[in-house]
């Protein structure tokens, strides 16, 4: 009865340690803002109040859609990337339904270093960012996407930035990717791969 009664506590107090990390939780936003800049909008006041202060940056932009433009988006935020030990908080919406599922900040431990974008100054959103790349393979007589990953790839040691986009098509097993410029929408690289 004892070795229960402690592996109980053991495990609520790692339920509760586990579960400290997360900010905000189930928050509604808007079903009708699928592009980035309209998640990032939403998520600002929330993500502000989680570091309780104006001294951070979002570090990275992960999109993870369906063919409608549904599904999972990742925004990672930091302080203090230049200085050692940076903040990171990651922010999780579900578009589908119009959420902001958590915000949680990352521990110590974790290996994600989001480095910064400089996302106010871009031009070029995630949803002109899919129709720039998808216009790169209309071309082709079998091109169809039903998986869409966009994401912001910040080098900020080369500095510069880029939208990466890769459109699926599951049935052909076939990626069409590119790698466009936020600001001009020129197209750096792109490419058509299977998987």
């Amino acid at each position: 009865m004892q070795k229960i009664v402690a592996l109980l506590i053991i495990i609520l107090s790692f339920c509760l340690c586990s579960c400290s990390n997360v900010m905000v939780s189930d928050q509604l936003l808007s079903k009708d803002k699928l592009s980035a800049k309209d998640v990032v909008q939403g998520v600002e006041p929330y993500i502000k109040g989680a570091f309780k202060t104006d001294d951070y940056h979002l570090g990275e932009i992960h999109m993870n859609l369906n063919e409608n433009h549904r599904g999972t988006v990742r925004l990672t935020y930091t302080k203090g990337v230049f200085f050692g030990n940076p903040v990171v908080y990651e922010a999780v919406i579900d578009t589908q339904n119009g959420r902001l599922d958590h915000i949680s900040k990352l521990g110590s431990d974790s290996k994600l270093d989001p480095g910064i974008i400089n996302f106010s100054t871009w031009k070029v959103d995630s949803m002109d960012a899919y129709n720039i790349t998808a216009e790169l393979f209309e071309s082709i007589p079998d091109f169809q996407c039903d998986k869409v990953i966009i994401r912001s790839n910040n080098r900020y040691k080369l500095k510069y930035e880029i939208w990466v986009v890769e459109l699926y098509n599951s049935s052909k097993n076939k990626q069409y990717w590119s790698e466009i410029d936020p600001i001009t929408g020129e197209v750096y690289d792109s490419g058509v791969q299977e998987y």
